[in-house]
């Protein structure tokens, strides 16, 4: 690595186009930035969503209905219980 010198490019073309090689002996010319961009126009108000209906009650949900009775089982033949 070479350290003759103040300017430590990696390559020359970029030293170039900084101007640290301007044989004249000025500064460069002054790098002509675009203008800067207008601001951007301020959002579109979204106007609020109209009042829904008030919700509707729902209709009542019968009791449910009682389990049916089933009869007892018939007895079982062998004298022991299942």
């Amino acid at each position: 690595m070479r350290t003759a010198g103040p300017v430590r490019c990696s390559n020359a073309s970029s030293a170039r186009t900084l101007g640290l090689f301007d044989s004249t002996g000025g500064s460069p010319p002054p790098v002509a930035w675009p203008p800067a961009p207008a601001a951007p126009p301020p959002p579109i108000p979204i106007p609020p969503p109209p009042m829904a209906a008030p919700p509707r009650a729902a209709a009542p949900v019968p009791p449910p209905a009682a389990p049916p009775v089933l009869p007892p089982p018939p007895p079982t033949r062998g004298g022991h219980e299942a």
